[in-house]
């Protein structure tokens, strides 16, 4: 039963986010007019399909027809698959019209239709060219656009100038990175509970601002500039929208209320804030807040942000050999994903734009079979002038990318299991 939970959970959480990273894709290629072939949620074999658009196909007689001769043998509904070039009309004429399971060979200047017939009229046939499809391998999603490497080919993206093929690479990291923020900026909408009291100093640095306006142990701060607060963020909030002008603290010390002043610092030492004292609470109570709707896009994207800066610095980490890499695979994201999903649905809602904002950076960077590792060739292509790798060559890179890819997730899975089965934490503390 909790394997059950377990995958449902991962799947509720993880769908959505590789669908809106395709979507990315999806939408800015038919932005650019690049023809898109299929749209698939998750990875083959296929469960079930649909076959939407119009195409027209007109056939000639030099048209050729596999395994059986003559127009009269396509019959609408039937998948077949059509190599043919494009006219000028924007129709495309058929050299080859197949409805065998071989997949017809390209030549320069030609493109591979593939779909359902919807009807035959005289010599022309209407073609459904583009699949929606749902696969069998929940974890992943494409979009299969024409001639990806090979600008020969009619519609394809490899067609198109250097700025749309960027564009449609990294929009698929765009939406995960918009999602995200979507995502923090609803959880910041929702009323949640919090700890108040009163708020304490439980020790004062030594040359800080604090030490120098007299404030001392147990001293309890009331208000900032007469703002009254009743909850350590107030302070740590007020403080940092007044850093290097001089604020005043209402402070009780032993009964007696006192005007203290001070200045806080915008770049303490390492380990202090900027009075440079530690704060808690006295008699702390439980609340329940609610950030105003017009403050909860500022506080998404001031989340986005901060995920974003902790996952360059521990990135930067790993670079300057100080820590090393932390990863799981698809069995740990979805036993994290499982414990997440035990403390509720808003921390199940932060984690999933935890996740969604990691994926669009792994998308991003410089790894062939990924998008970033095809937005490298790009940049290649400017560095020569003009001039492209090889199509050829190009796809062998991204495919030997996909394998060693393939192969670090089998063998993170792999040590993924070991510490299940061994008890041990997927992520290591500290």
């Amino acid at each position: 039963m909790e394997i059950l939970f377990l995958a449902a959970v991962t799947l509720a959480v993880l769908s959505p986010l590789i669908i809106v990273h395709e979507l990315g894709h999806f939408l800015t290629a038919k932005l650019f007019r690049v023809t898109i072939k299929e749209f698939g949620v998750g990875f083959p074999p296929r469960l079930f399909s649909i076959w939407t658009g119009s195409t027209t196909v007109q056939v000639n007689e030099a048209t050729s027809y596999t395994p059986t001769p003559g127009l009269e043998t396509v019959r609408p509904g039937a998948l077949i698959k059509v190599r043919a070039v494009l006219q000028e009309d924007g129709s495309y004429l058929a050299r080859e019209i197949g409805q065998s399971r071989k997949r017809p060979v390209e030549s320069d200047g030609e493109i591979v239709l593939e779909g359902k017939v919807r009807a035959v009229q005289g010599d022309r046939l209407s073609l459904a060219p583009m699949l929606y499809s749902v696969n069998a391998v929940p974890l992943g999603g494409f979009v299969r656009m024409a001639g990806e490497e090979d600008p020969s080919i009619p519609g394809s993206l490899a067609s198109k100038p250097v700025w749309k093929r960027f564009l449609v690479m990294v929009a698929g990291s765009g939406m995960n990175i918009l999602l995200a923020f979507l995502l923090f900026t609803f959880v910041a909408t929702l009323p949640y509970q919090t700890l108040a009291g009163t708020v304490v100093i439980v020790e004062v640095a030594s040359g800080s601002p604090a030490e120098g306006a007299g404030l001392r142990l147990g001293d309890e701060i009331a208000a900032v500039d007469g703002r009254p607060i009743s909850r350590t963020s107030e302070l740590g909030k007020l403080v940092r929208e007044r850093l290097e002008k001089v604020i005043t603290l209402t402070v009780t010390r032993q009964g007696t209320p006192l005007s203290v002043s001070l200045r806080p610092r915008s770049d303490p030492p390492v380990n202090q804030g900027p009075m440079g004292v530690v704060i808690g609470l006295k008699d702390p109570y439980a609340i329940t807040e609610r950030l105003p709707l017009w403050e909860a896009p500022l506080a998404g994207f001031q989340q986005s942000v901060l995920v974003l800066a902790l996952v360059q610095q521990e990135m930067g980490r790993w670079v300057a050999g100080q820590a090393e890499p932390q990863v799981s695979g698809p069995i740990g994201i979805a036993q994290m994903t499982g414990e997440v999903a035990k403390f509720g649905i808003l921390p199940l809602l932060q984690f999933a734009g935890l996740l969604s904002l990691n994926l669009g950076i792994l998308n991003i960077l410089p790894i062939p079979a990924l998008d970033g590792g095809r937005v490298l060739f790009l940049v290649l292509e400017v560095l020569r002038g003009g001039r492209r790798i090889s199509p050829k060559k190009e796809a062998m890179v991204h495919l030997v990318g996909f394998a060693v890819l393939l192969s670090l997730i089998l063998l993170v899975s792999y040590f993924d299991i070991l510490r299940l089965l061994s008890g041990q934490p997927l992520v290591p503390s500290g």
